[in-house]
């Protein structure tokens, strides 16, 4: 998932994601200056989605400061951004199984949040296409900007501009996505039973020299079982099986070996010929 990098300043001439070039030039006009400034204060709030999922977030200043200006404005941004995240829904927070990424970056010196990586490669191609966004969602009021510019008496408007993943010409937010770097073989067998992938000799892969890597993506969960159905708050970021794509990310790349009855219900008739033995009437409606 790609970074978040927070900007010092912006121009009408030159300006990021956040606002567009006319909604710059009247900023600089209403606030009578020729650059706006990164400048935020413990009133502002600031919202961090990423696959669907927000974290809200203002930032924390020493004691009796309450504002902050330039690189210290989006390195504090910057970082409680990443402390809301990784405490919400990172691998180290209270409910990281409801989504399928990592801990952000703390390294925050920069103003950068940093991408994301998969908590689990195998959930594979799942979180293909999620994408992630920024705002500036609370602007702090006029009254509750307290601190000043020197020799320009007190500042009326706090301030932030982002970039998120890498610089284009246009600035386009289609390609805030999550980006692949692996390439996912599948192999699917015509025969049932399992009678060419689980044989001995199921496939052979040879690697180029400098790559040793080969990781295999696994499921334990059914299609026509109840082990396939989603769970509240649970969406099986290790397993890289079919699931429901709206609920818990694209794809699926995966199906477990099943027996052609799995998951019927299985109905013994006491008169009738063989073929009244199954029942598929209940995948109906």
């Amino acid at each position: 998932m790609p970074s978040v990098t927070l900007k010092t300043g912006s121009t009408s001439a030159s300006n990021f994601e956040g606002y567009t070039d006319a909604a710059i030039a009247t900023l600089e006009s209403t606030h009578g200056v020729s650059a706006m400034a990164a400048r935020v204060t413990t009133y502002d709030q600031f919202t961090y989605t990423v696959g669907g999922k927000s974290v809200v977030a203002s930032i924390t200043l020493a004691s009796g400061v309450t504002s902050a200006t330039g690189a210290t404005a989006i390195a504090a941004v910057a970082s409680a951004i990443v402390a809301a995240w990784n405490s919400g829904y990172g691998a180290s927070g209270t409910s990281d199984d409801l989504v399928f990424w990592g801990d952000g970056d703390s390294d925050t010196i920069s103003g950068t949040i940093g991408d994301l990586a998969l908590e689990s490669a195998n959930s594979g191609s799942r979180a293909y296409g999620q994408t992630v966004a920024f705002s500036h969602s609370t602007k702090a009021t006029a009254a509750q900007i307290t601190y000043t510019v020197a020799g320009s008496g007190n500042a009326t408007y706090t301030f932030v501009d982002w970039l998120i993943g890498t610089d284009d010409k246009q600035l386009a937010t289609s390609d805030n996505t999550a980006t692949d770097v692996d390439l996912i073989i599948s192999l699917e067998e015509t025969l049932a039973s399992g009678s060419v992938i689980n044989s001995a000799s199921a496939a052979t892969v040879t690697l180029n020299s400098a790559e040793t890597l080969l990781t295999e993506l696994t499921t334990t969960k059914l299609n026509t079982s109840t082990r396939s159905t989603l769970l509240a708050g649970d969406i099986f970021i290790t397993d890289a099986g079919i699931h429901d794509a709206t609920a818990s990310g694209s794809g699926g790349d995966v199906r477990n070996d099943e027996a052609a009855d799995d998951g019927l219900a299985v109905v013994t008739a006491a008169t009738g010929t063989a073929r009244q033995m199954l029942s598929r009437v209940h995948w109906l409606g």
